[in-house]
Formats: structure tokens, sequence, C-alpha cells
């Protein structure tokens, strides 16, 4: 059973983080995710499934500043994700 089209079906919202168990690739004739959804999947929703939302997921004003600076774009390529410049942990840079 697909939960995205069940989800969709009754009206509510199904959530896929990464690290959750639920598989992100495709299946059943549906298209792998985009990295942008990879990276979204992994940050803003892995945060709300873990009910974390006020302090973690996105870049904002008073949440906790723990970034990675790439040295590419994980965009047009989500293995530039393993190019990791810089690290900003708890607002602090961390060499690398």
């Amino acid at each position: 059973m697909n939960n995205g089209r069940v989800g969709r079906t009754l009206g509510i919202a199904v959530l896929i983080a990464l690290g959750s168990g639920a598989p992100l690739a495709a299946q059943g004739g549906q298209a792998a995710p985009t990295s942008a959804q990879a990276i979204i999947a992994a940050t803003r929703i892995g945060a709300a499934v873990c009910d974390a939302s006020n302090r973690l997921g996105t870049i904002e004003k008073g949440k906790l500043a723990d970034l990675l600076v790439i040295d590419g774009d994980p965009l047009k390529d989500i293995r530039d994700l393993r190019k990791v410049a810089v690290i900003i942990q708890e607002g602090k840079w961390v060499k690398r």
C-alpha cells in the first residue's frame, strides 16, 4: 500500500523523514524524490516527526544553529553533501 496515496485520498498529511524506517526510493512506478525533497525529509520533516520544529529543521532566528557549509550544490548533485567545508555546531564554527 502506498501511504502517500492513502494520505492524499483521506485528506491527511503523511510525513516521511530520513531515518524513520520508511523507504525513500521509487516504488510502484513513482519517481524517486528530488535532491531537494530528500534534504527537506532529513531536516524540516525530520524535526516535525520528532516534534522539534520549534528548535530544529530550518534556519530561523531562535533555532539551534547546527549547520553544514557544503562545497558544491546538493540540489544539483546530492553527493555534494559529502563535501563538507565547515561545520557550525551550537552556533560555533567547528574546524574540519
